[in-house]
């Protein structure tokens, strides 16, 4: 069974970053199906245009490359211990993908508000 809860596009672009990525690292038919079905989905609801532009755009880039750290950082410490500092590196990556994600709604959905919330960064906890 397939659910399409309503999500923001945000969200929806970072879950297509992490297929992205997923690809890159395996390169297997499934990775790359899986890719193709999330960008097609998007493409369908947003329009080339639209699409597009989020796509090669700063805000993308930074919520692709925050994914990336994330991603890399969880598969160097599959070899090892993980550490306090992987903890810390992680947790402010994840931290940068929620600032990324926020950037690119106020910029490309300024009329549907992101309302996921990022818990221990409050004013003056970080």
């Amino acid at each position: 069974m397939i659910l399409h809860p309503p999500l923001h596009a945000a969200y929806v672009f970072d879950m297509r970053a992490g297929l992205h990525i997923k690809y890159l690292k395996t390169k297997t038919a499934a990775a790359l199906d899986n890719l193709d079905e999330m960008s097609t989905y998007l493409l369908d609801a947003l329009g080339g245009k639209l699409y597009c532009a989020v796509l090669y755009s700063q805000e993308y880039r930074n919520l692709y490359n925050a994914n990336l750290r994330v991603y890399e950082r969880i598969d160097e410490i599959k070899l090892r211990p993980a550490t306090g500092d992987d903890c810390t590196y992680i947790d402010q990556n994840n931290h940068q993908r929620w600032q990324a994600k926020v950037a690119l709604q106020q910029r490309f959905f300024p009329d549907s508000p992101f309302t996921e919330q990022k818990i221990g960064y409050e004013k003056g906890a970080v």
